[in-house]
């Protein structure tokens, strides 16, 4: 499924790093630093693809998990109000 998240500055997704990925300096989730210039940024859709590499169109509630193959949560998406927004704008569903 896409989600709505951040995109830092260095490129990398909040998922891809520690803490929220929108304020502070941002390091890997194993710890070391990313290398890139980390700045805050607005929410944006990141897509995520199939196993055939075809992007899935649904996009992921904020505060709900990114499921593996098992259906077991690996993550949970941003709930911030501007992800919210984003989310209810695009689907006309609240978060």
């Amino acid at each position: 499924m896409a989600y709505i998240g951040h995109r830092c500055g260095c490129g990398h997704t909040d998922l891809s790093h520690t803490g929220d990925g929108t304020t502070g300096a941002c390091h890997a989730r194993f710890g070391s630093s990313c290398g890139g210039k980390c700045a805050p940024a607005q929410p944006e859709v990141i897509t995520s693809f199939d196993s055939k590499g075809r992007p899935i169109e649904q996009i992921t509630p904020p505060g709900e998990g990114l499921k593996s193959q098992s259906g077991a949560p690996i993550v949970r998406t941003c709930t911030c109000d501007e992800c919210a927004a984003l989310y209810q704008q695009l689907t006309g569903a609240n978060a």
